[in-house]
């Protein structure tokens, strides 16, 4: 289960790789933009940090009670 966590919030990551320009098309960000991070995209990686490790302390409390 954690690692279909994992999985699919990485794939809901990718939306801030995807950039749409002015005429409507959707383009992947350049490498080199890619390293800049914004405000927000910082806010959710903080977010998913978060979240993943809550997760897996949540599984190594449950470990230990099942030994």
């Amino acid at each position: 289960m954690f690692v279909r966590l994992v999985k699919y919030a990485l794939k809901a990551l990718d939306i801030y790789t995807i950039t749409v320009n002015t005429s409507g098309q959707t383009c992947v960000r350049p490498a080199a933009v890619a390293t800049v991070k914004t405000k927000e995209e910082k806010e959710v990686l903080e977010h998913f940090a978060g979240v993943v490790s809550q997760a897996l302390v949540f599984l190594i409390f449950i470990s230990a009670m099942h030994n």
